[in-house]
Protein backbone atom coordinates (compact mmCIF):
# COMPACT_ATOMS: atom_id res chain seq x y z
CA UNK A 1 0.00 0.00 0.00
CA UNK A 2 0.86 3.51 -0.26
CA UNK A 3 0.99 6.15 2.27
CA UNK A 4 1.55 10.06 1.46
CA UNK A 5 2.48 11.43 5.00
CA UNK A 6 1.39 15.37 4.93
CA UNK A 7 1.97 18.20 6.78
CA UNK A 8 -0.98 20.71 7.50
CA UNK A 9 -0.18 24.45 5.57
CA UNK A 10 0.86 27.61 6.93
CA UNK A 11 -0.90 29.10 9.76
CA UNK A 12 -0.22 32.22 11.29
CA UNK A 13 2.03 30.92 14.21
CA UNK A 14 4.08 29.49 11.87
CA UNK A 15 4.93 32.86 10.34
CA UNK A 16 5.07 34.08 13.96
CA UNK A 17 7.89 31.64 14.85
CA UNK A 18 5.73 30.36 18.08
CA UNK A 19 6.03 26.75 19.44
CA UNK A 20 2.27 26.05 18.66
CA UNK A 21 2.03 22.73 20.06
CA UNK A 22 -1.76 21.60 20.80
CA UNK A 23 -2.55 24.98 20.05
CA UNK A 24 -5.22 25.77 17.90
CA UNK A 25 -3.66 27.45 15.47
CA UNK A 26 -5.95 27.16 12.03
CA UNK A 27 -4.83 27.67 8.56
CA UNK A 28 -3.89 31.61 6.82
CA UNK A 29 -4.84 32.32 3.49
CA UNK A 30 -1.62 31.12 2.53
CA UNK A 31 -2.18 27.89 4.06
CA UNK A 32 -5.35 27.41 2.55
CA UNK A 33 -3.98 27.87 -0.46
CA UNK A 34 -1.11 25.44 0.07
CA UNK A 35 -3.45 22.65 1.29
CA UNK A 36 -5.76 23.52 -2.36
CA UNK A 37 -2.17 22.89 -4.34
CA UNK A 38 -1.94 19.47 -1.95
CA UNK A 39 -5.44 18.30 -3.09
CA UNK A 40 -4.63 18.64 -6.68
CA UNK A 41 -1.09 17.11 -6.76
CA UNK A 42 -2.99 14.40 -5.06
CA UNK A 43 -6.40 14.53 -7.18
CA UNK A 44 -4.91 11.93 -9.30
CA UNK A 45 -4.20 8.75 -6.71
CA UNK A 46 -6.39 6.26 -6.04
CA UNK A 47 -7.17 7.45 -2.30
CA UNK A 48 -8.79 4.95 0.36
CA UNK A 49 -8.92 6.90 3.18
CA UNK A 50 -7.40 10.09 4.78
CA UNK A 51 -6.55 10.32 8.20
CA UNK A 52 -5.52 13.24 10.58
CA UNK A 53 -4.70 15.44 13.77
CA UNK A 54 -7.57 16.87 15.75
CA UNK A 55 -6.53 20.00 15.46
CA UNK A 56 -8.33 22.40 12.93
CA UNK A 57 -4.97 23.47 11.16
CA UNK A 58 -4.75 19.38 9.61
CA UNK A 59 -8.15 18.89 9.55
CA UNK A 60 -9.11 21.54 7.50
CA UNK A 61 -5.53 20.43 5.22
CA UNK A 62 -7.28 16.78 5.41
CA UNK A 63 -10.78 17.96 4.14
CA UNK A 64 -9.42 19.59 1.46
CA UNK A 65 -7.43 16.52 0.32
CA UNK A 66 -10.32 13.97 0.78
CA UNK A 67 -13.10 16.15 -0.63
CA UNK A 68 -12.27 15.50 -4.66
CA UNK A 69 -12.32 11.77 -3.94
CA UNK A 70 -15.65 12.03 -2.02
CA UNK A 71 -13.83 10.91 1.06
CA UNK A 72 -14.39 11.34 5.07
CA UNK A 73 -11.70 12.48 7.27
CA UNK A 74 -11.02 10.25 9.90
CA UNK A 75 -9.64 12.26 13.32
CA UNK A 76 -6.86 9.97 15.50
CA UNK A 77 -5.67 11.97 18.35
CA UNK A 78 -2.52 9.57 18.24
CA UNK A 79 -1.53 12.01 15.16
CA UNK A 80 -1.95 15.26 17.03
CA UNK A 81 1.20 17.87 17.99
CA UNK A 82 3.83 17.30 20.65
CA UNK A 83 2.94 18.79 23.50
CA UNK A 84 5.68 21.28 24.17
CA UNK A 85 3.76 22.08 27.73
CA UNK A 86 5.55 25.34 29.55
CA UNK A 87 6.49 26.89 26.05
CA UNK A 88 3.10 26.59 23.86
CA UNK A 89 2.09 30.42 22.44
CA UNK A 90 6.14 31.20 23.15
CA UNK A 91 7.91 32.97 20.51
CA UNK A 92 10.95 31.31 20.22
CA UNK A 93 12.89 34.89 21.22
CA UNK A 94 10.59 34.02 25.03
CA UNK A 95 12.43 31.11 25.16
CA UNK A 96 15.82 31.82 24.70
CA UNK A 97 15.12 34.84 27.23
CA UNK A 98 13.24 32.96 29.79
CA UNK A 99 14.65 29.22 29.10
CA UNK A 100 18.38 30.07 28.16
CA UNK A 101 19.78 26.58 28.91
CA UNK A 102 16.84 24.42 28.14
CA UNK A 103 16.41 25.73 24.85
CA UNK A 104 20.22 25.13 24.47
CA UNK A 105 19.23 21.26 25.08
CA UNK A 106 16.19 21.78 22.44
CA UNK A 107 18.78 22.70 19.69
CA UNK A 108 21.87 20.16 21.12
CA UNK A 109 20.08 17.24 22.00
CA UNK A 110 16.67 16.66 21.02
CA UNK A 111 16.90 12.97 21.79
CA UNK A 112 17.12 13.13 25.09
CA UNK A 113 15.12 16.53 25.58
CA UNK A 114 11.28 17.20 27.29
CA UNK A 115 9.62 19.97 26.96
CA UNK A 116 8.83 21.35 30.79
CA UNK A 117 5.39 19.78 31.19
CA UNK A 118 4.86 18.46 28.05
CA UNK A 119 6.01 15.24 25.90
CA UNK A 120 9.86 14.22 24.83
CA UNK A 121 10.49 13.31 21.05
CA UNK A 122 10.14 9.60 22.35
CA UNK A 123 6.76 9.92 23.58
CA UNK A 124 5.50 11.14 20.35
CA UNK A 125 7.25 8.65 17.87
CA UNK A 126 5.88 5.49 19.88
CA UNK A 127 2.41 7.13 19.60
CA UNK A 128 3.28 7.98 15.76
CA UNK A 129 4.32 4.68 14.97
CA UNK A 130 1.98 2.65 16.56
CA UNK A 131 -1.09 4.96 14.78
CA UNK A 132 0.63 4.64 11.87
CA UNK A 133 0.96 0.50 12.26
CA UNK A 134 -2.80 0.11 13.03
CA UNK A 135 -3.88 2.44 9.79
CA UNK A 136 -1.83 -0.11 7.55
CA UNK A 137 -3.26 -3.11 9.42
CA UNK A 138 -6.46 -1.54 8.39
CA UNK A 139 -6.35 -1.74 4.56
CA UNK A 140 -5.16 -4.00 1.44
CA UNK A 141 -1.56 -4.29 -0.10
CA UNK A 142 -3.59 -1.74 -2.79
CA UNK A 143 -4.49 1.19 -1.03
CA UNK A 144 -3.55 4.44 -1.42
CA UNK A 145 -3.84 6.42 2.48
CA UNK A 146 -3.14 9.83 3.26
CA UNK A 147 -1.95 10.66 6.71
CA UNK A 148 -1.91 14.52 7.88
CA UNK A 149 -0.10 15.80 10.74
CA UNK A 150 2.69 17.84 11.59
CA UNK A 151 6.12 18.72 11.30
CA UNK A 152 7.38 17.14 14.26
CA UNK A 153 5.72 13.93 13.88
CA UNK A 154 6.14 13.26 10.23
CA UNK A 155 10.05 13.45 10.93
CA UNK A 156 9.86 11.08 14.16
CA UNK A 157 8.18 8.59 11.89
CA UNK A 158 10.86 9.00 8.52
CA UNK A 159 13.69 8.37 11.05
CA UNK A 160 11.50 5.27 12.46
CA UNK A 161 10.96 4.08 9.12
CA UNK A 162 14.52 4.36 8.27
CA UNK A 163 15.50 3.35 11.50
CA UNK A 164 17.74 6.64 12.19
CA UNK A 165 18.49 7.50 15.50
CA UNK A 166 16.42 10.46 17.23
CA UNK A 167 19.04 12.59 17.66
CA UNK A 168 19.17 13.44 14.00
CA UNK A 169 15.78 15.34 14.23
CA UNK A 170 17.02 18.24 12.86
CA UNK A 171 18.63 16.86 10.03
CA UNK A 172 15.01 16.44 7.86
CA UNK A 173 13.02 19.46 6.70
CA UNK A 174 9.34 19.22 6.73
CA UNK A 175 7.89 22.52 5.30
CA UNK A 176 4.65 23.64 5.33
CA UNK A 177 2.03 21.27 3.24
CA UNK A 178 4.62 19.36 1.86
CA UNK A 179 4.12 15.72 0.57
CA UNK A 180 6.56 12.66 1.44
CA UNK A 181 5.77 9.03 -0.06
CA UNK A 182 5.60 5.82 1.61
CA UNK A 183 5.10 2.38 0.05
CA UNK A 184 4.30 -0.61 2.91
CA UNK A 185 5.27 -3.85 1.19
CA UNK A 186 5.95 -7.79 2.01
CA UNK A 187 9.39 -6.30 3.16
CA UNK A 188 8.38 -3.38 4.90
CA UNK A 189 8.72 0.29 4.31
CA UNK A 190 9.93 1.86 1.60
CA UNK A 191 10.64 6.04 1.89
CA UNK A 192 10.31 6.84 -1.96
CA UNK A 193 9.75 10.60 -1.59
CA UNK A 194 10.63 13.36 1.34
CA UNK A 195 9.60 16.76 1.63
CA UNK A 196 7.96 16.92 -1.77
CA UNK A 197 7.20 20.65 -2.65
CA UNK A 198 6.77 21.14 -6.21
CA UNK A 199 3.17 21.14 -6.29
CA UNK A 200 3.52 24.44 -3.95
CA UNK A 201 5.53 26.57 -6.87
Amino acid sequence: MRIYLVRHGQTIRGREETFRGRMDAPLDDIGRGQAAAAAKALREANLTAVYTSPLSRAVDTARAIAVPHGLNIAVLEALTDIDVGEWEGLSTGQIRSEYGKLYLDWQTGPDSFTFPGGESLSDVSARATSALGTIVSSHGHDDEVVVVSHRVLTKLVLLDILRVLVSSFWKISQDPCCINVVDHTEAGYVVEAVNCVSHLT
